[in-house]
């Protein structure tokens, strides 16, 4: 509870937002499937998959926080 308090007055103090909850992964990769478009053969395979990989984390967070990534996909 002391936790939970401490997060909300420091983002009333503080307007910054910083986004969680796999936001920096999707962002990643996004620029990473980009990057994809631009490698030739067996290279565009594996940094697609990297890509792949990198939307699993959020739902990783999301079961690991308790809530049913199924139903937020």
């Amino acid at each position: 509870m002391h936790d939970a308090l401490c997060v909300l007055m420091n983002t009333i103090k503080n307007k910054s937002i910083v986004w969680g909850g796999g936001h920096a992964e999707m962002v990643m990769a996004k620029s990473i499937d980009e990057l994809a478009e631009f490698v030739e053969g067996k290279k565009a395979l594996a940094v697609s998959a990297f890509a792949t990989a990198l939307r699993e984390l959020p739902i990783i967070l999301c079961d690991n926080g308790g809530y049913d990534s199924q139903e937020i996909v």
